[in-house]
């Protein structure tokens, strides 16, 4: 709503409109597709996709034997949050499972579902990204 009011506010004074839109936006994290990629598409925006791998999650980073990296929380802290740890989890095998079928890394498929959007989406591969050349 910000946005589009003050779009409609630069129209009206002659000044440059915005034209992109810096959102957290991947398979796990969807809750921009309700209100801001609609209106990012009404209003000509393109995106800028950040953690488009999700931190790692949809590069295959934090799955398996339930082993946890520095820095990451234990399986056993990850119980509290377990409704959304059983989504997480139902995405990452998904995203296996086409990654398997296509001979493509997973964050190669999570990345390709950000780039095929209805609105024009440009993620932002953070500096601890994987490679998905492979």
């Amino acid at each position: 709503m910000w946005i589009a009011q003050a779009n409609t506010l630069v129209h009206l004074r002659g000044w440059s409109a915005f034209i992109g839109l810096q959102i957290e936006f991947s398979l796990i994290e969807r809750t921009v597709e309700r209100e801001l990629i609609p209106m990012a598409k009404a209003l000509n925006l393109g995106l800028l996709a950040w953690s488009p791998l999700a931190n790692g999650v949809l590069a295959g980073k934090c799955h398996g034997n339930g082993s946890s990296e520095p820095g990451r929380m234990s399986s056993d802290a990850m119980k509290q949050f377990l409704p959304e740890q059983q989504r997480t989890d139902r995405i990452v095998a998904a995203v296996r499972t086409v990654s398997d079928e296509v001979g493509r890394s997973m964050a190669q498929v999570a990345l390709a579902w950000l780039r095929y959007r209805p609105v024009p989406v440009i993620p932002i591969i953070g500096a601890k990204a994987f490679s998905v050349a492979g």
